[in-house]
């Protein structure tokens, strides 16, 4: 994994890889689930003690810096500094469900802009990382390899990576039905979803999930930026990583750049069908 010039992920990974280890303690194991809003939305034992590990451990590697993460009622005064994100288990409806589509994702958020990010997949040690101006790799079965969007440029012959579908409809689902792409392929995290696309192998996705926090896509986004795709929300504005909600309120898109003009004025005329995205 040495062939890379990002010396932050040396420090990072071990503790990341620890935390996937608490992850497969659990996985298709017998445990309790709980649910934080609906039945849509739930957590177990993994998440807190992923989440509890990986903070104690962030928290010693780098005392100085804030910390967000998902299942920790701690928020950070501002975000103006150095603010990690974190994702202890992307996908806990597919941990649950026994499905290998779920990831840690982890984030480096300076001064509002995303500068590192990591998205690992415990089950099969599938690993993809990025720093600004670094570009962005993929680590799996000893070979590392870097990182670059596909170029398709017609949303006609673009796969869309979606969510999988646990028969919950979202409003937002409408601007993700209605694009006239070649094909949808489902896939769980979030994450491992932008991840595939800076792979190259979709070439667009769009969140429906109006319940995303910046912890889901500051790690992924510079990840696909370092690969040359973009990201923004769904009305073409940038993610606001110093806002005071950890919740991204308005949803966003992402593409391989190049569909990025094309998507945007497709998604602008469906979004006036979806009467809860935010005026």
């Amino acid at each position: 994994m040495n062939n890379h010039n990002i010396i932050l992920l040396d420090k990072v990974f071990p503790i990341v890889e620890e935390a996937g280890n608490i992850l497969l303690k659990y996985y298709r194991k017998d445990f309790s689930v709980d649910y934080k809003r609906d039945k849509f939305d739930p957590v177990t034992i993994a998440d807190r003690e992923s989440d509890d590990f990986l903070r104690s451990e962030f928290k010693k590697l780098f005392p100085k810096d804030d910390i967000l993460s998902e299942e920790n009622g701690a928020i950070p005064p501002s975000y103006s500094g150095r603010v990690w994100m974190i994702d202890p288990l992307d996908g806990t409806k597919e941990f649950v469900g026994n499905s290998d589509s779920f990831s840690i994702i982890i984030g480096l958020c300076i001064n509002g802009v995303p500068e590192f990010g990591l998205v690992y997949a415990p089950t099969d040690k599938r690993l993809w990382f990025a720093e600004k101006g670094k570009g962005a790799y993929y680590f799996h079965n000893e070979i590392t390899k870097r990182l670059s969007v596909s170029k398709i440029g017609v949303l006609s012959d673009a796969i869309l990576v979606t969510r999988n579908n646990f028969n919950n409809s979202r409003d937002l689902d409408v601007v993700s039905d209605n694009l006239l792409v070649k094909s949808k392929i489902p896939e769980g995290s979030s994450g491992i979803k932008l991840a595939r696309l800076a792979m190259g192998e979709f070439d667009i996705h769009v969140n429906t999930n109006y319940a995303s926090s910046k912890w889901d896509v500051c790690g992924p986004q510079i990840l696909l930026e370092e690969a040359g795709g973009k990201l923004r929300t769904l009305d073409d504005l940038p993610i606001d990583y110093t806002a005071s909600s950890s919740v991204l309120t308005r949803s966003y898109f992402a593409t391989n750049s190049i569909l990025h003009d094309v998507a945007a004025k497709e998604i602008a005329k469906l979004l006036p069908q979806v009467k809860s995205f935010p005026k």
